[in-house]
């Protein structure tokens, strides 16, 4: 197999005990199948840490996982949420503020998804019926990267109970099911900063799987050819 010389950052979950990492490996192999060269970040919110590896990164992939934190969207509780960790909240929103001072593609999904809306300053619901372990169509809005991906429309799996709520103008909701619920968000500023809000890794040969990671691809390597000239 080849791997190019395009880096891409995953960001991974904790177990209960917070003693091991955990990524799926299936998100590794969905990197891989676009002729990326995945690695796994340390979950370290240090400031150079961050500078660091967003140095090394061409592209970053926020993936999925358990709840964040309301305080990080200017809500008290936790009523509502699983999986939650501090840390990876913290390290992640570092992390993306980060990588979009220094112009780097990004792509999350699901949690990875409400990531992205957090950081652009974003709101999440705490609960939705319907949504775990389903499929359902979900629909593009014009002039976005994920209808240019779709066409307008798509099959999706989904296993989230939260969602995303809503953007500040910064942000773009690109893509809802049929009852309005918030499935992608992206960035409005033209750069590459999608968030789908289900699992397009768990089916690598899907079409809009490959779709999105063709196109992830490509911005990728425009930012590393860039960069190059510019160093």
């Amino acid at each position: 197999m080849h791997f190019s010389d395009h880096i891409i950052g995953i960001t991974p979950g904790r177990d209960e005990d917070d003693k091991n990492y955990r990524m799926r490996i299936k998100a590794a192999d969905w990197i891989r199948s676009a002729g990326l060269c995945p690695i796994m970040y340390d979950m370290c919110s240090d400031d150079e840490y961050i500078k660091k590896v967003c140095g090394i990164s061409d592209g970053i992939l926020f993936s999925g996982g358990g709840d964040i934190l309301p305080c990080f969207y200017g809500e008290d509780g936790t009523d509502e949420c699983n999986g939650i960790d501090r840390q990876r909240d913290l390290f992640e929103l570092k992390l993306f503020a980060e990588a979009r001072r220094q112009e780097i593609p990004i792509l999350g999904i699901c949690r990875g998804a409400q990531l992205i809306a957090v950081g652009l300053g974003g709101r999440l619901g705490r609960n939705i019926e319907g949504h775990s372990e389903s499929t359902h169509t979900i629909f593009a809005a014009k002039n976005t990267e994920l209808y240019r991906i779709t066409d307008g429309r798509a099959e999706v799996n989904s296993y989230h109970h939260q969602f995303i709520a809503s953007l500040p103008p910064c942000g773009i909701i690109s893509a809802a099911d049929e009852n309005g619920t918030a499935e992608a968000a992206e960035a409005a500023d033209g750069s590459f900063c999608v968030g789908v809000q289900w699992h397009p890794e768990l089916d690598i040969h899907n079409k809009i799987s490959i779709r999105i990671i063709e196109r992830f691809a490509e911005t990728v390597k425009i930012y590393h050819t860039l960069n190059i000239n510019k160093n």
